[in-house]
C-alpha cells in the first residue's frame, strides 16, 4: 500500500467518523478547523493502530504529525514500510 492509499483510508475514516458530516480540507490543519480535538485524536490513534497493525509510541503523537492527513499518511507509510 502506498502513501496515497493510506491517506485515502485515513481521510475516509475522518469523514465518516470524526467530521460529523462537515466538509473539510484534507490539506488543512485538522486541529485548527475543529475536526480533531483531544477525544477525536484518541479515536484516530486507535483507528490507525488497528487498521495498519501499528503501535504508536507517545513521541509519535505530535501535533505536527496529526494536524494534516498527508503528514499522518507519511508517518504510517514509514512505519509499515509502504511505498511512496
Amino acid at each position: 500500500m502506498d502513501t496515497e492509499a493510506i491517506a485515502a483510508q485515513i481521510k475516509a475514516y475522518i469523514a465518516s467518523d470524526l467530521a460529523a458530516g462537515r466538509p473539510f480540507d484534507e490539506d488543512g490543519d485538522l486541529f485548527e478547523t475543529g475536526i480533531l480535538d483531544s477525544l477525536k485524536l484518541l479515536s484516530l490513534v486507535m483507528f490507525i493502530e488497528e487498521k495498519f497493525d501499528l503501535v504508536l509510541a507517545p513521541d509519535e503523537l505530535t501535533e505536527d504529525t496529526f494536524s494534516r492527513i498527508s503528514a499522518l499518511a507519511t508517518m504510517v507509510a514509514a512505519k509499515t514500510g509502504a511505498t511512496r
